[in-house]
């Protein structure tokens, strides 16, 4: 995670979570989603906080945006038998706003 001048604001894992450098971690939930414009990226979503560690400027935030998403999308191969315990990993970008 980077701040809008390409600092490092911490990290985000699955769960979904984010975890600043300040100490504050939070947990989203999703509550509503919209195709991405354009199509061919993971969906925006709007995701509620439903847990939240800490004190830092992460844990003020009641719910958070994505948007502004770029790949993400599942691959063509999809989940059949000849690709069974596999592991593929999509990179993708996306802009996350932290609502009060």
């Amino acid at each position: 995670m980077f701040d809008t001048q390409k600092k490092p604001l911490g990290r985000h894992y699955a769960g979904p979570t984010w975890e600043g450098s300040d100490g504050g971690k939070v947990v989203g939930a999703p509550k509503a989603n919209a195709s991405a414009p354009g199509g061919g990226a993971i969906p925006w979503l709007l995701l509620d906080v439903k847990s939240r560690e800490g004190a830092g400027q992460l844990t003020q935030a009641q719910a958070i945006l994505r948007v502004s998403t770029t790949g993400g999308t599942a691959p063509a191969q999809g989940c059949d038998e000849a690709h069974a315990n596999q592991e593929s990993r999509v990179p993708y970008t996306a802009t996350y706003l932290f609502l009060k």
